[in-house]
């Protein structure tokens, strides 16, 4: 089931995002296969939160956030002149809608500042989920905050040898490549789509025994 599974629905996926469209909620409970045969269609629900990601962006409300890094760092060191700060230690900047369930949510997704590559990112911990029963940023006992602190966290999503030893050295690169936490480096749907994992010709037809599907 993870080769149909994650072809089909990286196949939706690419149809919706050459739209312009992002689901916004990509996890297990909303991958359903209709009946339990390898030949079985699939079906991606639950599009309550999906939208344009032009109308998203239309839509982003500008806040004031707290400046980050070393910048930030250094405006709450400095004096205040007059009662203004040297350096505002606050900034204002767009944020879009914010949605999804966030054990599967993309960092730029809390951010606030995201693309169709978001949903790739689900994708990516489905994936990962589906070969070793692990999820790369929860461990019992999380709280959501935790969750998505390890999902933000600059540092690259890291593969323990001994839970990824029995999976393949392609399957692997690909859930690599999904999980990419900077979504210009993530692979969208179609390049996903052209992985050798998805092409390799030794595997059976991603849309199950063909011969089985009736025609309407």
């Amino acid at each position: 089931f993870p080769y149909t599974t994650l072809f089909r629905s990286a196949s939706v996926l690419g149809y919706c995002h050459a739209l312009g469209v992002v689901h916004l909620d990509i996890k297990p409970e909303n991958i359903l296969f209709v009946d339990r045969s390898s030949a079985s269609p699939l079906k991606i629900i639950d599009f309550g939160l999906a939208n344009f990601t032009e109308k998203i962006r239309e839509q982003a409300k500008e806040v004031k956030v707290p400046r980050a890094g070393a910048v930030g760092r250094l405006a709450r060191m400095l004096p205040s002149v007059n009662g203004k700060h040297l350096i505002p230690w606050h900034e204002r900047k767009k944020v879009m809608q914010k949605a999804g369930t966030p054990h599967y949510m993309a960092p730029e997704m809390i951010e606030g500042d995201y693309d169709t590559e978001a949903d790739l990112f689900s994708i990516g911990i489905i994936l990962c989920q589906l070969f070793t029963g692990w999820h790369p940023f929860y461990t019992p006992g999380d709280d959501e905050p935790s969750v998505r602190a390890k999902i933000s966290a600059d540092e690259p999503v890291r593969f323990p040898p001994e839970i990824w030893h029995p999976v393949s050295k392609e399957a692997l690169d690909l859930t690599r490549k999904l999980l990419e936490k900077c979504p210009r480096k993530r692979l969208d749907a179609s390049a996903a789509l052209a992985h050798p994992w998805f092409i390799d010709p030794n595997k059976p037809s991603p849309f199950g025994n063909v011969s089985a599907l009736s025609v309407s």
